[in-house]
């Protein structure tokens, strides 16, 4: 898959991540914004950004790019 040879093979480190924030990052991947998470969720858009800067953090991300290639290859996301 072009995904796993896109990361560095020492990225088998798996951060904690709260289910909160996994959710977070499947309506990422589905390309939703802050604001149109917030309103599924039923939480503030502040609070999605704050999950949003969490996974930047955690997973050592520098781009949405970057959180969507973690989701894929640690089987969060599926493609298609």
């Amino acid at each position: 898959m072009l995904v796993k040879q896109l990361l560095p093979a020492s990225e088998n480190f798996i951060p904690m991540i709260s289910e909160r924030e996994i959710q977070v990052l499947k309506f990422l991947c589905k390309e939703k914004t802050a604001l149109e998470i917030a309103d599924i969720l039923k939480l503030s858009e502040r609070k999605i950004q704050g999950y949003r800067e969490n996974l930047f953090r955690k997973i050592n991300a520098k781009s949405l790019i970057g959180l969507y290639k973690y989701a894929v290859l640690k089987g969060i996301y599926e493609e298609g």
